[in-house]
């Protein structure tokens, strides 16, 4: 350090300069430049202790937070298994009616649990599955990849056979017996494959037994059809309703087809313990490909029904146009309200026959209670029904009748009244003719040469004179 006034060196820490005696000022010193491209680092707050209590409350949030998590994840999964479930629900309805009617089959009863068809006409139900028997609806698949021939084999076939219903005393009508008739028994009467529209392409016919929840029972017909190798309930309908019910004695109601086109159902019922009267009917429906429609019915019922038929017109007019003129004779002329077998082009599907213990003549003599047995009697080939299949439509020879035993020939020759519904009073004829599809006694029980054509009297001729 130097002296500001004479230059002299001073030395250091001197307070005067030994040359000219001038007090030495200070030299102040400068503050330390600041690099303008280094940030100042801010003073670093003293780091603090973590508690035990401050740990718990981390440890609390984060088993909660879990939680949280836990429950969100719960509810879309639960989500998506209700989702899983309601498909799962609708595949189970579409398989188990085929579960069902295997085990219906198995016990031949009828099975509460079997799920019917409901979705609408043109419909399809995805899977493979079959109808409920009961079932009314119509327009869904029920069956895939199969015929209509495998699928009519699978058809639960009713237990009606050789059922029976009891009576009891009713008091408030002098104690006559009554019953109230056919329960518990369902199932498939009848079928057949045939073209009922004539398109070219086959329907499978089938008839079946409900019963009424109000009396009696009914009976559906039910069409079916092979849509692209998928088995479709095209459509179905009530033919017949409250049949076999309070008061029905005794019966016979057939299924027919005539000409492959009319679908034709008859029914008698008498009643003859608690009241004396009968009910009879007649009914014909047709499929146009799409929709069974009804063609004719007619319903009577009364103590007597002598010289009604003839004011039926409606009804003789659709049996004219269906080319049954001997079953519009014997309506018109003998109040027979029944299709006449001996027209041609009727085939019977299958016959219910209600036989009662007891009878029309003697029940009053009678002191037990009565009991119906009902029997269900399948249709047939005429060559396994008939002795002569044709002897209503065409001459017979000699030669048709050769090698036939004399029984046979009794038989064959009373085929020809039998077909008019002639009452047997031998108990052999009796119980053949009551054992075929076709037969149906007539309401008055006998039938006249009149109502023979000419060719049928030949050929009774005939056999009489092979007899």
């Amino acid at each position: 350090m130097f002296c500001r006034k004479c230059g002299q060196e001073i030395m250091q820490g001197a307070k005067f300069c030994t040359k000219c005696g001038t007090q030495v000022q200070p030299v102040p010193q400068q503050a330390p430049q600041m690099n303008p491209n280094v940030q100042p680092v801010p003073p670093q707050a003293p780091k603090k202790k973590i508690g035990a209590g401050a740990i718990i409350g981390i440890i609390v949030g984060a088993i909660a937070l879990l939680l949280v998590i836990g429950v969100v994840l719960w509810m879309v999964l639960a989500k998506d298994g209700g989702s899983d479930k309601d498909d799962s629900d609708s595949d189970n309805r579409n398989h188990r009616v085929e579960e069902t009617e295997k085990a219906d089959s198995e016990s031949a009863s009828k099975d509460t649990e079997e799920v019917s068809v409901t979705e609408s006409v043109g419909e399809e139900v995805e899977g493979t599955e079959t109808i409920r028997e009961d079932s009314t609806e119509s327009g869904s698949m029920v069956e895939q990849s199969m015929t209509l021939e495998q699928y009519a084999e699978r058809l639960n076939i009713c237990n009606l056979d050789g059922s029976q219903y009891d009576y009891y005393e009713d008091e408030n009508i002098g104690g006559a017996y009554v019953t109230s008739g056919l329960k518990g028994v369902s199932g498939y009467l009848a079928y057949q494959i045939l073209d009922l529209d004539g398109d070219g392409s086959e329907e499978l016919l089938a008839f079946q037994l409900q019963e009424n929840a109000e009396n009696g029972n009914d009976i559906l017909v039910q069409v079916y059809e092979n849509r692209e190798t998928e088995i479709v309930l095209a459509d179905a309908t009530v033919i017949a309703g409250y049949l076999l019910g309070t008061s029905c004695d005794k019966a016979e109601i057939r299924m027919l087809v005539k000409d492959q086109r009319y679908i034709c159902l008859d029914y008698e019922q008498l009643t003859f313990l608690a009241a004396d009267g009968l009910s009879l009917g007649m009914r014909v429906f047709t499929y146009n490909g799409t929709e069974l429609e009804e063609y004719l019915t007619y319903d009577v019922a009364g103590s007597s029904l002598e010289d009604t038929g003839r004011y039926a017109t409606d009804t003789l007019q659709k049996l004219r146009a269906m080319n049954l003129p001997k079953s519009a004779e014997n309506l018109e002329l003998r109040d027979t309200f029944s299709f006449c077998v001996a027209d041609t082009g009727l085939d019977v599907l299958a016959k219910i026959r209600v036989d009662n213990s007891y009878s029309y003549s003697n029940f009053s003599e009678q002191t037990s209670a009565p009991v119906a047995t009902c029997y269900l009697i399948s249709g047939r080939s005429k060559a396994q029904e008939y002795i002569l299949p044709n002897s209503s439509e065409t001459y017979l020879t000699a030669q048709d009748l050769e090698g036939l035993s004399k029984a046979d020939l009794r038989i064959a020759r009373n085929e020809i009244y039998a077909r008019y519904g002639w009452v047997f009073e031998d108990e052999t004829l009796r119980q053949h003719f009551e054992s075929q599809s076709w037969y149906k006694t007539g309401d008055f029980g006998t039938v006249s040469d009149d109502q023979l054509t000419e060719l049928e009297r030949a050929n009774r001729d005939l056999i009489i004179s092979f007899e």
